[in-house]
């Protein structure tokens, strides 16, 4: 269900960001209305829904956002929650009705069945934990950085941080950090950025006096990234 539920708000934020590319300078979404859309599910929803020719060929809006609750409470609560394979079935269809209206990609009943239970079998066997790649490479002096596309900004800024500070043995300053999160696709200007600092530096992620991440945060990034850095 978590997986499920991830993969379709990914949808949405590919769409938003890659399909229509609606966030920028003199976009239809500005960067600072995007930082704080983008940690709301619901919010990111409806830019996708906004921005559709044909709203009303995707799901609808009530019975996601049920499918989404339902995975929170997976997720966060400590009581156990059983989930049927009719909902796991449903919510997985509307998966595949995001990827065929929002980026055009059809497949068969038949393919789809086989991709959801080759995805179910890989989970019992329980496969070695796979890490996910970024890559990141010294660029006119700052810190250009690839896999970034389906993450936050919250979730980039301490990656972009950390791999600056990879590149040239030192903490960036606020202008290297705003270049080099530029410089790897990520839509932010200024004083965004001051303000989602702000809040890293709340959550411990970001230390307070320079822009480098907590050590804490950095063996969570281990965890989660494969760093692979390109030689110049």
């Amino acid at each position: 269900m978590i997986i499920i539920d991830n993969a379709v708000e990914c949808c949405f934020r590919s769409f938003v960001l890659s399909e229509k590319r609606l966030v920028g300078k003199g976009k239809l979404i500005k960067p600072s209305q995007w930082a704080n859309d983008s940690e709301s599910f619901t919010l990111v929803m409806d830019h996708a829904y906004r921005n559709h020719s044909s709203p009303a060929s995707l799901p609808d809006k009530t019975d996601v956002l049920h499918y989404h609750d339902t995975r929170n409470k997976l997720y966060h609560k400590e009581k156990s929650l059983s989930v049927t394979k009719r909902i796991l079935t449903k919510y997985s269809d509307f998966g595949k009705t995001y990827l065929k209206e929002l980026f055009g990609f059809s497949t068969t009943d038949e393919a789809w069945a086989a991709e959801i239970k080759a995805v179910r079998e890989s989970f019992s066997s329980k496969p070695p934990q796979i890490l996910v790649p970024i890559t990141y490479q010294r660029e006119k002096g700052v810190a250009r950085t690839d896999g970034l596309q389906a993450l936050t900004q919250k979730e980039v800024i301490p990656i972009v941080t950390y791999c600056f500070t990879s590149l040239y043995t030192r903490p960036p300053n606020m202008n290297e950090l705003l270049t080099s999160l530029q410089a790897s696709g990520i839509s932010i200007d200024y004083p965004t950025l001051a303000v989602q600092l702000t809040h890293l530096r709340g959550e411990k992620v970001i230390k307070s006096k320079v822009l480098a991440v907590t050590n804490r945060h950095r063996r969570k990034l281990a965890r989660i990234y494969e760093f692979r850095r390109i030689h110049d």
